[in-house]
């Protein structure tokens, strides 16, 4: 069974490097550079808002909140992955026994 930790070890492991933007109240900016999965949705998974083209990204919470990150990615922060921006749609956030262990991030025009 996995834990909050080997699931937060894999995505620093085997992820690649996304920068999160939010623009807060009153203009001011904050970024994180952290470690995500990004893949495509399956077929299967379209609907429900999920578009082709779309993707999601796996965050470790801790990862974000060790880069300032003031909590889970929500509309309308912005990513940029391998120089590609895209904006996030929602933001899933999976638990281990009551534990957040990951953030499923639905993010559009990568």
């Amino acid at each position: 069974m996995p834990t909050v930790s080997s699931v937060a070890a894999r995505i620093e492991r085997e992820g690649e490097e996304v920068e999160l933007l939010r623009t807060l109240d009153g203009g001011a900016v904050v970024t994180a550079r952290v470690r995500a999965f990004v893949r495509g949705f399956k077929p299967e998974e379209l609907g429900g808002g999920i578009v082709q083209g779309d993707r999601a990204m796996h965050i470790a919470p801790g990862g974000l909140a060790a880069a300032g990150f003031p909590d889970a990615p929500r509309k309308p922060d912005q990513v940029t992955v391998a120089g590609r921006a895209a904006t996030v749609q929602s933001c899933e956030t999976r638990r281990l026994r009551g534990v957040p262990c990951v953030h499923i991030v639905q993010v559009r025009g990568l």
